[in-house]
């Protein structure tokens, strides 16, 4: 999951630099992505984005601790995923499942941060 925010910070980036307002080129990047998100496999990108949003969310920050600011890029950068993935549902069903199981077993980093996230959701 890593490797794949990577990969959309670079382009994104190369995006900005040189074509700040070209929508052509934005647009063909969308697509794109959503193409390659959306292809058929084995584990759907909607079950990787949600269980890396987990990690993300939980006491431990997942396989290693992350500061605030960290939390925030990769959330801001899970909600631009999750924008391209045509199987939201799949996604925000598992989303709820961990949230509840956050929260009932009090694993949640911070109430702040997870409504954050359900806001962001909310929007997108």
């Amino acid at each position: 999951m890593k490797n794949l925010i990577s990969f959309y910070d670079k382009y994104q980036i190369m995006l900005d630099k040189c074509f700040p307002t070209d929508i052509y080129f934005r647009q063909a990047f969308r697509e794109a992505l959503e193409k390659a998100l959306n292809q058929k496999m084995k584990v759907t990108p909607a079950e990787y984005i949600a269980t890396f949003t987990d990690g993300l969310l939980k006491k431990s920050g997942g396989t290693e601790k992350l500061t605030e600011n960290e939390r925030e890029f990769n959330l801001d950068r899970v909600i631009s995923l999750f924008s391209c993935v045509s199987d939201k549902d799949l996604f925000l069903d598992i989303y709820r499942h961990q949230l509840a199981k956050r929260l009932l077993q009090e694993k949640s980093e911070s109430n702040d941060a997870e409504k954050e996230m359900i806001s962001r959701l909310k929007l997108t």
